[in-house]
């Protein structure tokens, strides 16, 4: 525009197609500068070649005489524009451009003229260079000052709930559009596993190679020495050579630790295209950003954990309401299982209690594998497996493809099994397991079965003592039979749930002893008790494991079998005949001993008392007709 403005000026002088040829090429060297972006280079060739122009327009105008010296001082502004280095170097060139212009005329004036012109020139870059490092400044702070108000009004939207993931893409997001980059990316930390999990990422080519891969030697330099790494240039440093690099387009790389608190939990990369773009001047708006990021996972986690807290609370509460009600193990272990599963979406679970004076063998309590409740019972432990390791160390486990074991999953192996014990006052009394063939668990399902073991612990132990006390309440101490309080509440029972149809027939026994008192009176009570125990051994061997057994009152018991007719109760009873009257005294057989048996079968309508009066008197009348006999009662009724 300068030198337009002097061609317009120079209009029809003998120079003026010159001074148009320059404007010519000082344009041309404008609009090549423009497509280069080399506006600096070009600007300080037309600086000194405007320098040279002056000197020859005053060298053609009348050298020291010649006004035009006063053009020399419009370059002030061109160097203005540069740091003062350049001025310098510029007030040198005008100083002996001017030297020529003049010469040999370097008088007095010629001295002052151009001591004057370059102090003005070289004070020109000074003060440019000052105010333009003020100006810089100044946006860099206020450019700053921006990007932390967006991280700030950012942050305040981010602390809600919402997924992490799509939390942490937020923050990229922003990230990219604060920084005016194209590549972000947010990996996670995970123990055990080498590599980190990405919970976000943006990128300009989704179908590409993952970019962080490239700049991986960056993000790991950032992971070791625990501070924000910035390669304002990877041009010159050796990323550059890596081909993914250059593939990718990127020029500038910076990586900062992601930390909650005092703990490292991942890093946060970012990218750009342009070198120069994640500069250090960056540096407080990428560590912000980390600790956004850094504070969304904490966030995260200890709402994750107060759900959990919250989950296993209620869960704890749904087992006592349970606990409390019922002190019976076939209620107690359901309600428990439910409890697993809802949270850990287990295939299998089973409880094993230890057996006193038994280490090769446990007791299964409870046993569920893929939709099948498996029965209880005795199971033999193997001795290296899961479940013996448990109980031994008292310590809970985690298993990942174990193999099949005899207390646990049957058939095939598990991807993963979750072992805690169940301690009552530091004594390991069993183990509880939840096993999955789908997925493997990890700790925080082992620390929730954990704390519903101790739990369950104190149930099973309160559930087991009370069995113990009803089965000494109900249970005949010198036979082990039931006792006459466990056969009325059979008795009841059964017979309610006969007329309800539940059960397709039903019989009582009721037997008594032709020869206790012969016995006591010959050889004792001991030999009488022994006898006593000998016709309750005749009961057991010749009932079946569902029938119910008693001593109904010094010498007699009673016996009922359900689904049995008449015909196949006397038939058990002839055999406990039989068994009975081979009876052993201090190694000889004693002749005469004997039992009487009156069968009664049950008629829909009839009551237990009933029942049991027609099988008592037809036991009466078994004796009646000589004793050791079996005599069925024939329906009186109406019941």
């Amino acid at each position: 525009m300068l030198w337009a403005g002097w061609a317009a000026a120079a209009w029809r002088s003998p120079w003026d197609g010159w001074i148009w040829a320059a404007v010519a090429v000082l344009t041309t060297l404008g609009i090549w500068a423009r497509r280069r972006h080399s506006y600096y280079v070009v600007n300080l060739v037309a600086a000194a070649g405007e320098l040279v122009v002056v000197g020859w327009a005053v060298r053609l105008t009348g050298g020291l005489a010649s006004d035009a010296y006063i053009l020399f001082g419009s370059e002030a502004f061109t160097f203005a524009l540069y740091p003062r280095g350049w001025s310098v170097a510029g007030a040198g060139l005008a100083f002996a451009v001017y030297a020529w212009a003049v010469a040999p005329a370097w008088t007095g004036a010629f001295w002052f003229r151009t001591a004057v012109m370059d102090g003005y020139l070289v004070a020109a870059g000074i003060l440019g260079e000052s105010f333009r490092r003020q100006v810089q400044a100044m946006r860099r702070g206020r450019r700053r000052l921006e990007q932390l108000e967006r991280a700030l009004s950012l942050q305040a939207g981010l602390l809600r709930e919402q997924p992490l993931e799509m939390a942490l893409a937020h923050v990229l997001d922003q990230a990219v559009a604060l920084l005016g980059i194209e590549y972000g990316y947010i990996g996670m930390e995970r123990e055990g596993v080498p590599d980190r999990h990405t919970l976000a990422r943006v990128t300009p080519d989704p179908a590409g190679m993952p970019w962080e891969t490239a700049v991986a030697p960056v993000i790991e330099e950032a992971v070791q020495r625990n501070e924000l790494v910035i390669v304002d240039d990877v041009s010159r440093h050796p990323l550059g050579d890596s081909p993914a690099v250059r593939r990718a387009g990127i020029r500038a790389v910076a990586a900062a630790p992601v930390q909650s608190g005092s703990r490292f939990r991942g890093v946060l990369a970012l990218a750009g295209r342009t070198a120069g773009a994640l500069a250090p001047d960056h540096m407080v708006v990428v560590m912000a950003l980390a600790g956004l990021a850094g504070d969304q996972i904490r966030f995260q986690r200890e709402r994750e954990a107060a759900r959990k807290r919250g989950r296993l609370l209620a869960t704890l509460e749904r087992v006592g309401k349970v606990v409390t009600a019922n002190l019976r193990l076939e209620a107690v272990l359901p309600a428990i299982h439910a409890a697993v599963v809802q949270e850990l979406e287990a295939d299998g679970f089973y409880v094993v209690l230890t057996v006193p004076d038994r280490t090769d063998a446990v007791y299964l309590a409870y046993h569920y594998d893929a939709g099948e409740r498996r029965p209880a019972g005795m199971v033999p432990l193997t001795p290296d497996g899961p479940t013996a390791r448990v109980l031994a160390s008292g310590q809970p486990l985690l298993v990942q493809e174990a193999e099949p074991d005899e207390a646990g999953p049957g058939g095939r192996a598990a991807t993963g099994i979750a072992l805690v014990p169940l301690v009552r006052e530091t004594r390991v009394i069993g183990a509880m397991a939840a096993f999955s063939y789908r997925t493997a668990y990890d700790e925080d399902q082992l620390e929730f079965l954990s704390a519903l073991a101790s739990q369950a612990a104190i149930a099973i132990e309160n559930a087991r003592v009370f069995e113990r006390a009803e089965s000494n309440a109900l249970t005949d101490h010198l036979t082990g039979l039931g006792n006459a309080r466990r056969f009325s509440a059979a008795l009841a029972e059964w017979v309610e749930r006969a007329n309800a149809g539940e059960i397709d027939g039903l019989a009582l026994l009721v037997i008594d002893s032709d020869s206790l008192k012969q016995v006591n009176d010959r050889f004792g009570h001991a030999a009488g008790d022994a006898h006593l125990i000998h016709v309750a051994e005749a009961i057991r061997r010749h009932i079946r494991a569902s029938d119910v057994a008693c001593r109904y009152a010094g010498d007699e018991f009673v016996v009922l079998l359900a689904g049995a007719s008449a015909a196949v109760a006397a038939q058990v009873a002839r055999r406990i005949c039989e068994a009975a009257a081979a009876f052993h005294w201090e190694g000889q057989a004693l002749d005469g001993v004997s039992v009487s048996v009156g069968v009664a079968e049950f008629v829909p309508g009839m009551t237990s008392e009933a029942l049991f009066t027609e099988a008592d008197r037809a036991m009466y009348r078994a004796k009646q007709l000589g004793k050791n006999r079996v005599w069925v009662a024939e329906p009186s009724g109406p019941y």
